[in-house]
């Protein structure tokens, strides 16, 4: 994936934060390009040696999930709408916009991530959150890069 496609991803993301504002609810997403490298012990070295992840503690032993459950894991995120006093209150044009995005987003991760041969790890969450949150390493064995991936929501 060219660092145009990089872009698309996080522009989609960015999409995404705007879609999913609500009342006192809020989300937000980082993913970036942690390094050239499939080798999860120094990956872990790079994350915690961040100026980004002061107080972060770093894990001794990383869990693995199956990119299925990486990706239930992010659309609980992505499909919480909360309640009323504080979620998301969409109309129906609004909620298939927001489902067309979402859509747009996992074409966009399955094309750069080959469910194949990718490996994803969770690392515990750096912010506190209120509703939902996820924070994982993103491994493509196939072009030996690693991403760092997170969302988070809040009032």
């Amino acid at each position: 994936m060219k660092n145009n496609d990089m872009l698309t991803i996080k522009d989609s993301l960015a999409r995404l934060e705007k879609m999913l504002y609500g009342y006192n609810y809020e989300c937000h997403f980082q993913f970036k390009l942690l390094a050239k490298s499939a080798d999860v012990a120094l990956l872990l070295e790079i994350i915690a040696r961040s100026p980004d992840n002061a107080g972060w503690s770093k894990p001794e032993i990383v869990d693995s999930i199956s990119f299925e459950d990486f990706k239930a894991n992010v659309m609980y995120g992505l499909d919480y709408r909360g309640d009323s006093g504080s979620g998301l209150a969409l109309s129906v044009v609004q909620e298939e916009k927001l489902q067309k995005e979402v859509k747009h987003l996992w074409a966009l991760l399955e094309q750069k991530f080959n469910p194949d041969s990718t490996e994803v790890f969770i690392l515990p969450e750096r912010y506190a959150w209120l509703f939902w949150g996820f924070c994982f390493l993103v491994v493509s064995k196939e072009a030996s890069e690693a991403y760092f991936f997170e969302g988070v929501s809040s009032d």
